[in-house]
């Protein structure tokens, strides 16, 4: 194992310009002055970390193959064996991160200052468990022993940020100053997967061991496969449905959340809703030394979420899901044959310890049986800081 490492790149042009329209035929002069920057960064995984559950790729225990192409593992939940999981690097994932600012300050003491990001960050693993039990349990993919680069849980596509401030001696050298600053975010992101159970014996594709602390039995980490759609009706030859399946709610949930149909989707393919929050900002000199700007005694006195101050029912924000996963469907798999002899409801689910990868062990052996659909809220109130807050106070400037 290497120390994790990663290349970055960066290219920034700064520019200050005149705002005269006059020159494109337009009887306008805005001023001059403006400062315009520009930025890109590029980040390139070098030596990354990505984690390995040896007792279910070394062992030689049986891995079949599901009907989307992907991998099943033993379950080492239902088996009682040990985790075996080995850290090790990864040189996938990268970013690209763009950013746009511009700024412009009045001689009348107005200003502004607003800027915009956008973000495509990529990366193998969270890493966010103390353990690398819990790191592997923690991973979000169609394959978790040799997980792919996705969107990073951390990525925020959209950001944009403003800020009006104004400043003026209404007295001797005593500046007042007044700030209003705003943040507007795309949502957190978040993956569809299996409704995997934490317990009993339908792993689906395999768990890991029922030790290990806060991520343990394995949590719901398997990507969801979204069957083919023909004519507004499934045509998948892969999924069967069982009865009482709520086909039509299935079918408003892949057309509302935009889903691609007939592949695994990828992860963080969703994001939880957009959020704002106004703070605002004011600061009086009490006492200042003559043109310095060191020696001040000011008041301050800030709000943050001023909306939420002016009515209790704006300035609400929203989280996304605790475990970056929204539970949809809950599935077992069924042999292609015994589906044939027995029909849909009839046909057993493979269950055990080793049942689904033995009887699974070409792609087209066995077959999705999807249960039932359930859909988890993908926005969350984040109460604490939905509320306003007021701080005043006295900061003396050295």
């Amino acid at each position: 194992f290497k120390t994790p490492s990663q290349w970055k790149a960066s290219l920034k042009v700064d520019q200050i310009f005149n705002a005269d329209l006059n020159k494109f035929g337009i009887p306008i002069d805005l001023g001059d002055d403006y400062q315009l920057a520009v930025q890109y960064l590029y980040t390139n995984t070098n030596n990354g970390y990505v984690w390995e559950n040896l007792s279910q790729t070394s062992l030689g225990l049986p891995i079949g193959v599901a009907p989307d192409g992907r991998p099943i593992y033993a379950d080492l939940n239902f088996a009682g064996e040990p985790d075996a999981v080995q850290l090790s690097n990864s040189s996938a994932g990268n970013g690209h991160v763009i950013s746009f600012a511009l700024a412009k300050y009045y001689e009348s003491g107005f200003g502004f200052d607003v800027s915009y990001t956008w973000q495509n960050v990529e990366s193998v693993s969270a890493g966010l468990a103390a353990s690398g039990a819990g790191n592997f349990r923690g991973t979000i993919d169609s394959d978790a022993n040799f997980p792919s680069a996705g969107l990073s849980p951390f990525n925020t596509r959209h950001k944009f940020a403003v800020n009006f401030s104004y400043e003026k001696s209404f007295y001797n050298n005593l500046v007042s100053r007044f700030d209003l600053f705003g943040v507007v975010t795309s949502g957190e992101a978040f993956s569809h997967v299996f409704d995997t159970p934490a317990s009993g014996d339908n792993g689906l594709f395999g768990r890991t061991d029922s030790g290990g602390g806060l991520f343990s039995p394995i949590l719901a980490n398997d990507l969801l496969y979204i069957p083919s759609i023909t004519n507004g009706q499934f045509d998948d030859d892969n999924v069967v449905f069982a009865s009482g399946f709520d086909e039509a709610a299935f079918l408003n949930f892949i057309d509302a959340a935009n889903l691609q149909t007939g592949r695994i989707t990828p992860r963080n393919s969703d994001a939880s809703g957009w959020n704002q929050v106004w703070n605002f900002n004011f600061t009086q000199d009490i006492y200042a030394l003559d043109n310095s700007d060191f020696g001040r005694l000011q008041f301050v006195l800030t709000v943050e979420n001023l909306l939420n101050l002016i009515d209790s029912d704006w300035g609400t924000r929203q989280r996304g899901l605790i475990s970056d996963t929204n539970r949809v469907i809950r599935a077992d798999l069924i042999s292609r044959a015994d589906l044939n002899a027995s029909g849909i409801d009839a046909a057993q689910a493979l269950l055990g310890a080793h049942n689904p990868a033995e009887i699974c062990a070409q792609q087209n052996d066995c077959v999705y049986r999807y249960n039932s659909f359930g859909s988890d809220p993908t926005s969350n109130l984040d109460a604490v800081n939905s509320l306003y807050k007021i701080r005043i106070g006295v900061r003396y400037q050295f």
